[in-house]
C-alpha cells in the first residue's frame, strides 16, 4: 500500500514537472491571462498530491488522502501537462494535430471529476472519511451522479458541435451536461451542510478538526471578497488574483493537518489570532485614511497640498495606535468570543496582586491551588515547600 501511495505522488510530481518544463520553454500567447498566476495548477497540484499522500500513508482507511492525490495530485498535475503541451505543440507544431486536439479535449472536461473529488466529497467525508450518517448516502450518490452526468455531456459536447455551427446532437449533450450540473450544484450545496451539521453535534478532536477547515474556508472567502472588491475598483482581474489562488491551497494544508492532528489544538490560538489581526487592520486602515484626508485639510493652508507631511504623520500615528489597539481588541475578542482564557488572565492577574501582599504561607498555598484550578484545570494538584536552613 506504501508503495501505491508513494508511486502514485511521485507520477503526479512528475507530470506536473513535466508540465512546469514545458511551460517554462515556452513560448505562449502573451494575451493569456491565468487565474491566480501562471503555473499555478502545477503548485496546487504538488500540493494536493502532497498531502494527499502523507494522510494515505498515516491512515490508509481514510478515503480522503486518496481523494487528494488521486483528485488533486494526479488528474490535476495530468490536466496541468496537457493544457501546456496542447499549447506548446499548437505555436510551435511540434506535436500531431490529432494528439493537439485531444490534449485540448482531455483538459476541457477533466476539470469536472476534480472538482467533484477533492471539493464535494472530501467534504462530505470529512474527517472521519465515513459519511455523517447513513441518511447522507443519497446525496453522496446525487453527487456521483452529478459528476458523471456533467463530465459525459461536456466531454461529448465537442464532438457534436462544429465551430459555430452544431450539429443536431449539441442540443442533447448540453441538456446532459446541465442536468449534471444541477445535480452538482445540489451536492455541494449538500456537502457544506454536512460540515456544517457535523460541527454543530461534533466534540472534542472532531471539533478541533472542523475549525480547521472552517478557519481555511473563512480565509478564502475574506480573500475573495478582497479581490472581488480589488477587481470592482480598478477593474483589472489580474490584481491580487495570485493572493487569492494561494489562499485556495490552505484548505488541502487545513485538511492535512486536521486529519495528521499536527499541533491540532492550536486552531483555537490560531482563530482567536485571525479575529484580532482582521479586526486590528480594519480598525488601523480606518484610522490612516481618516488621519490622510483630515491632516491634508488641514496642512493645505500651510503648504503645497499637504500630501507628504499627511502621509508621514498618519504613519507616525498610526504606528503608534498599534499595540494600544491591538492590547484593546485583544482584551474585548478574549472577553466576548474566549471567556475561559479571559477569566483566567483575571484570576492570574488577581493571584499576582495578592502575591505582592499576602504574608500568611497557608493562605498562599490555598489562593496558589485556587488559582491553578481555576486557570489550567488540573485533575489534582500539590504544593511542595523548600525548608531554608537559617
Amino acid at each position: 500500500m506504501a508503495l501505491v501511495v508513494v508511486a502514485g505522488a511521485l507520477i503526479a510530481l512528475c507530470l506536473a514537472g513535466g508540465g512546469a518544463f514545458l511551460l517554462a520553454s515556452g513560448p505562449l500567447p502573451p494575451e493569456r491571462a491565468e487565474w491566480g498566476f501562471t503555473g499555478f495548477q502545477g503548485v496546487a497540484a504538488a500540493v494536493y498530491a502532497t498531502v494527499g499522500a502523507l494522510i494515505a500513508l498515516r491512515h490508509p482507511r481514510n478515503p480522503i488522502g486518496w481523494l487528494l492525490l488521486v483528485g488533486g495530485g494526479l488528474l490535476d498535475a495530468m490536466q496541468f501537462l496537457t493544457h501546456y503541451y496542447a499549447v506548446h505543440s499548437a505555436i510551435t507544431g511540434a506535436g500531431e494535430t490529432t494528439q493537439v486536439d485531444l490534449a485540448f479535449w482531455f483538459e476541457e472536461w477533466i476539470w469536472i471529476p476534480i472538482v467533484g473529488s477533492v471539493g464535494i466529497f472530501t467534504m462530505l467525508l470529512f474527517p472521519t472519511g465515513r459519511l455523517a450518517s447513513p441518511r447522507w448516502r443519497l446525496p453522496a450518490r446525487v453527487a456521483l451522479a452529478g459528476i458523471v452526468v456533467a463530465t459525459i455531456g461536456w466531454g461529448l459536447l465537442p464532438l457534436w458541435a462544429d465551430g459555430a455551427a452544431a450539429t443536431p446532437g449539441a442540443p442533447v449533450m448540453q441538456a446532459i451536461f446541465f442536468t449534471g450540473a444541477g445535480l452538482f450544484a445540489a451536492s455541494l450545496i449538500g456537502a457544506v451542510a454536512s460540515l456544517i451539521l457535523r460541527f454543530r453535534a461534533a466534540a472534542g478532536v472532531e471539533r478541533q478538526q472542523l475549525k480547521w477547515v472552517a478557519l481555511a474556508g473563512a480565509l478564502v472567502v475574506l480573500v475573495a471578497l478582497l479581490y472581488v472588491g480589488v477587481v470592482a475598483v480598478t477593474g483589472d482581474v489580474q490584481s491580487g488574483s495570485a493572493a487569492s489562488a494561494l489562499a485556495f491551497l490552505s484548505i488541502p494544508s487545513a485538511i492535512g493537518v486536521a486529519i495528521l492532528r499536527h499541533r491540532l489544538l492550536d486552531i483555537d490560538l490560531l482563530i482567536n489570532r485571525a479575529v484580532v489581526y482582521a479586526i486590528l487592520s480594519v480598525v488601523l486602515a480606518m484610522a490612516y485614511v481618516s488621519a490622510v484626508l483630515v491632516l491634508q485639510e488641514l496642512l493645505r493652508p500651510l503648504t503645497a497640498g499637504g500630501g507628504t507631511l499627511a502621509v508621514a504623520g498618519s504613519t507616525l500615528a498610526v504606528a503608534a495606535l498599534f499595540q494600544p489597539v491591538r492590547r484593546r481588541v485583544q482584551a474585548t475578542v478574549d472577553r466576548r468570543f474566549y471567556r475561559s482564557r479571559y477569566d483566567a488572565q483575571r484570576t492570574l492577574e488577581a493571584f499576582a496582586t495578592r502575591l505582592r501582599d499576602e504574608v500568611d504561607l497557608d493562605s498562599l498555598t490555598a489562593a496558589l491551588r485556587g488559582a491553578s484550578h481555576s486557570t489550567v484545570r488540573p485533575t489534582s494538584a500539590s504544593v511542595w515547600l523548600r525548608q531554608v536552613r537559617q
